[in-house]
C-alpha cells in the first residue's frame, strides 16, 4: 500500500467514515491506481482493531521491491499467455508482492483494468 493511500484510509476511519465510504473516497482520488476493495476493507479493519501504523507487514520469502527488468518481462509474458490472470497469481508465479505486480502492470506495462 502506498503511504498516501494508507494515510487516506486511516484519516477516513478516524473521522468516522464507514468502510464503504472510505472505499468510495479512495477510489475517487486514486482512480485506477487505488487499492482493491478487499485491501481497503482489510486496512480499514486493521485500524478498527487499533492498529496505528500504515506500513505493510513484512512478508517472509519475498523481497520488498522487485521491479527488476526480468520481473517486468516475466509479467509481460504471463499476461501475453493469459490477459485475465489476477495480480495474486502473477505475484505467486514471480514470487513478488501483489503491490509490486500492480506497479509493474500499471506503471511499467501501462495496462489498465477494463471496467
Amino acid at each position: 500500500m502506498s503511504s498516501s493511500e494508507g494515510v487516506a484510509i486511516k484519516f477516513c476511519f478516524k473521522v468516522g467514515k464507514t468502510a464503504t465510504e472510505t472505499l468510495e473516497m479512495v477510489r475517487a482520488v486514486y482512480a485506477d491506481e487505488a487499492l482493491m476493495r478487499s485491501d481497503i476493507f482489510r486496512w480499514y479493519g486493521r485500524f478498527h482493531e487499533g492498529r496505528e501504523d500504515i506500513q505493510d507487514d513484512p512478508r517472509s520469502g519475498r523481497p520488498p521491491e522487485s521491479r527488476a527488468d526480468g520481473n517486468i518481462e516475466n509479467a509481460r509474458q504471463l499476461l501475453l499467455q493469459n490477459r485475465h490472470l489476477s495480480l495474486r497469481i502473477i505475484a505467486d508465479e514471480l514470487d513478488i508482492s501483489e503491490d509490486t505486480v500492480r506497479k509493474v502492470v500499471v506503471e511499467d506495462l501501462k495496462k489498465k483494468k477494463k471496467g
